[in-house]
């Protein structure tokens, strides 16, 4: 989750509040930059709940750090204050145009103004069935994508994630703008599993990036790797795809398809930044001769509401539980849902507003890009060296 220029999205999302408190139960703390934007896929905290207080209605007191992004699994590893977590897919915002981009692409669509040549039903079901079984067993994905709302850039983000059988390893970053009188800032981050094991490259307390090994014999069930084979659910017939001509990009002479109905397409917010509820407005294909996927560019928008900073409040007392004020009825159910779900969060006491807040809405539009590479060759992910072994909770 981030944070516009006018206040804080409400996704509903406990494990947001519970990092932008950060109580020293959770997280020893220390002295540094922000905390992490995106919890889910951080290293490690700042500071603790009671350094700050989110001061209700505009009054006095420190500034809270940026929400946290609505995280898909966070982990504490006890003894070293990391918050680390479930990188999502991989990405590439591209802005890739018919004509080609960024130099790794140009245009071959064969001469003139023909009108594109709409896909067959059966066209359509073979692309999204070759392309699940080429990379059905090991390959790579790179994702970008850059996130906006109410036209103010929020984040870019990179995954480059490489899949063979049940091994993953997914390499992240993401940048952000600088913000409230925040500077701009970049964080970075490996998850990896190897054989059921889970590694985390990651800062401990050390603030050096450091291979840490997951002793949880649970094994964190709540934990994957988004998978970015999930982009073939949109490659449905009634999306209309029609056949614009032919690219060659990265040396592959591909076959470029547009989709042109958005209107059953189904959720992707399994991918990175994209929301539930997200709508796709925009999709481009590309495949081989072969008919497989080799990237797949899109843009999705989706309604936030947004209530003013001063609206939420958030304290913490020394051996005590959080006391969160919210804005209203409904921001409240949201959060006492979450907390039900949530594992091993703290005692919070919730409390509503004297003065509801009507929230203004306000729209996010993502844009990514998955590009496929490697696909169904043999990839080798090995267990790091020297991992330092902790107990993750979460």
């Amino acid at each position: 989750m981030t944070r516009s220029a006018g206040g804080l999205r409400d996704r509903g999302d406990v494990m947001e509040l519970l990092a932008r408190a950060r109580p020293a139960s959770l997280d020893p703390g220390q002295a540094g930059p922000r905390p992490a934007e995106a919890a889910a896929r951080l290293a490690a905290a700042d500071r603790t709940a009671a350094d700050y207080e989110v001061t209700g209605h505009g009054g006095a007191g420190p500034v809270a750090p940026r929400p946290a992004r609505r995280m898909p699994r966070a982990a504490v590893l006890t003894g070293t204050g990391l918050a680390a977590a479930a990188a999502a897919v991989a990405v590439t915002v591209l802005a890739v145009s018919a004509g080609g981009q960024g130099g790794t692409g140009s245009a071959a669509h064969g001469g003139g103004t023909r009108a594109p040549v709409l896909l067959t039903a059966a066209m359509v079901r073979q692309v999204a069935s070759a392309s699940r079984s080429a990379l059905a067993l090991s390959g790579r994905a790179t994702i970008s994508y850059r996130n906006t709302q109410a036209g103010k850039l929020q984040v870019t983000g990179t995954d480059r994630i490489t899949f063979s059988g049940k091994n993953w390893n997914d390499a992240f970053s993401q940048s952000f703008p600088a913000s409230d009188g925040q500077p701009a800032s970049t964080q970075f981050a490996i998850n990896r599993i190897v054989g059921k094991q889970f590694y985390l490259y990651i800062k401990g307390r050390t603030n050096k990036l450091e291979w840490y090994r997951d002793t949880n014999p649970n094994g964190h069930p709540s934990f994957t790797i988004p998978d970015p084979r999930t982009v073939f659910s949109v490659l449905e017939p009634s999306a209309r795809f029609e056949f614009l001509g032919y690219q060659v990009i990265d040396g592959i002479r591909l076959k470029h398809l547009r989709a042109t109905n958005f209107s059953h397409l189904r959720g992707l917010s399994t991918l990175p930044d994209l929301q539930p509820g997200a709508h796709v407005t925009t999709l481009q294909v590309w495949v081989d001769g072969h008919n497989v996927v080799h990237r797949l560019s899109l843009t999705a928008d989706a309604t936030q509401n947004v209530y003013p900073a001063g609206s939420y409040n958030i304290r913490h007392r020394a051996h005590g539980p959080l006391i969160v004020t919210v804005p209203n009825k409904a921001v409240a159910a949201q959060l006492k849902a979450k907390l039900k779900k949530a594992h091993g969060a703290p005692r919070m006491i919730i409390r509503i507003a004297r003065h509801p807040v009507v929230p203004r809405h306000e729209v996010q539009v993502t844009a990514l890009t998955v590009t496929f590479s490697g696909i169904g060759q043999p990839q080798r992910i090995t267990a790091p060296a020297h991992a330092i072994a902790q107990y993750g909770r979460g």
